[in-house]
């Protein structure tokens, strides 16, 4: 079968353009260079950041089920707590006593927090009796094992245990924000605050590194916080166990509390891991897709530049090539076949060097790389896509050009 052939006898063979395509940029290496390096890191950083998204995602979904697999929070219903009677710790939306003591044997329990906020109507804090109350402070009521769960640091480490004494009466922790709103001087220990008119010695400070509210807040025992308060606020129970037996503990917790009314107390929903998974990695690919195109934009706009500038300086051998009888159409393949080339190569170094990168990000964060299959053609596939648009004007420049004037000039 013969070849195509062009007016001045030239093969029109892909393959023959190819060749000269890799003459050409042989010529110049240092262009050539160049140019690899603007589209590896283009197409390097569209997949370092895809890698880093479903690493990232990875391990906030294995985050989210671990963190599912080791707590389980309990309220009690809202039904039980309108309608029980006064003698009946449900009436008011407070969980036993004694069954929240008898959770502590549960196989695989490690803790039992016990938590509410009284409702700022409800309450009044003020450094001396009588002044003016300190709106911004909360009052928290709860036990030893939510102040150690929520991660905050105490000072004395073991002040925490003081809410647990039950005929301790009138101490109070007291978060740094609010020990400051409050004028409580120096370490703050033994000094006193008002709370409903009531006096309470200050027995330790805590500082939340995370910011989670307790800062602002002043922590009583459950008992002073019912009797200043008139059982006011929700109580929330919140139970750490050993890893993956949650979901077997919760299954004992209602009986546990009251055997003669479990359905008292409910678990709170479960967050449906798989949506919310699907929920952050949607969230970082779009905005690792913005990071993408921003990064591949800049290697185009680069590399048209470099490819109109080569133009110029090739005008006469483009001029002598038209002079010689080759085409219009078979100049422009040759730039667009130059973009292409210098995208695909400068896109298998850039998947090389991303793939690096992922690996190397992953194991600063002490994540598990994730790494698609997908990575390399994605990497291969963009920086050459994106090479043959950025030729796509260069190689309409050079086609238009006028061998008998440029042969002139």
């Amino acid at each position: 079968m013969k070849k195509k052939h062009d007016r001045s006898g030239h093969s029109l063979s892909i393959v023959d353009d190819v060749l000269d395509t890799l003459s050409s940029l042989a010529e110049k290496p240092a262009r050539f260079i160049l140019l690899i390096i603007v589209f590896s890191l283009g197409a390097g950083g569209a997949v370092a950041a895809r890698g880093i998204t479903e690493s990232s995602a990875e391990q906030v979904a294995q985050s989210i089920t671990s963190s599912s697999l080791d707590w389980a929070t309990f309220r009690v219903t809202e039904a039980e707590a309108d309608n029980g009677s006064a003698l009946n710790p449900a009436a008011s939306g407070r969980f036993p006593n004694v069954g929240v003591a008898r959770l502590h044997s549960l196989p695989h329990v490690l803790s039992v927090g016990l938590s509410w906020t009284i409702p700022s109507d409800k309450v009044s804090v003020s450094q001396l009796a009588g002044s003016e109350s300190a709106s911004e402070v909360r009052v928290v009521g709860a036990n030893g094992d939510w102040i150690r769960q929520s991660g905050v640091v105490s000072t004395p480490s073991n002040s925490p245990d003081l809410l647990d004494i039950s005929n301790l009466t009138n101490v109070a922790l007291v978060g740094v924000v609010a020990a400051k709103q409050l004028s409580v001087q120096g370490g703050g220990i033994g000094q006193q605050v008002w709370i409903n008119g009531e006096q309470f010695t200050v027995a330790g400070l805590l500082v939340d590194g995370g910011d989670g509210g307790i800062n602002n807040s002043i922590v009583i025992s459950g008992s002073d916080a019912d009797r200043i308060s008139q059982n006011a606020g929700e109580q929330l129970l919140t139970i750490h166990t050993t890893p993956n037996a949650a979901s077997v503990v919760s299954e004992a917790v209602p009986p546990t509390l009251d055997a003669t009314n479990p359905g008292r107390y409910v678990a709170d929903s479960v967050v449906d891991l798989s949506n919310l998974r699907r929920g952050v990695s949607s969230q970082m690919a779009r905005t690792v897709a913005v990071l993408s195109l921003l990064l591949l934009f800049a290697a185009s706009v680069t590399t048209a530049n470099t490819m109109i500038m080569s133009v110029m300086t090739r005008t006469p051998e483009v001029a002598l090539r038209r002079a010689m009888g080759l085409s219009k159409l078979r100049v422009a393949r040759l730039f667009v076949l130059e973009g292409g080339l210098i995208g695909a190569l400068g896109g298998c170094v850039g998947a090389a060097l991303g793939i690096i990168g992922v690996v190397i990000g992953a194991l600063v964060q002490d994540w598990t790389p994730v790494l698609s299959v997908s990575l390399v053609p994605l990497g291969v596939a963009s920086g050459a896509i994106v090479g043959v648009l950025s030729a796509l004007y260069p190689a309409l420049r050079a086609a238009r050009i006028d061998p008998s004037i440029a042969m002139r000039a």
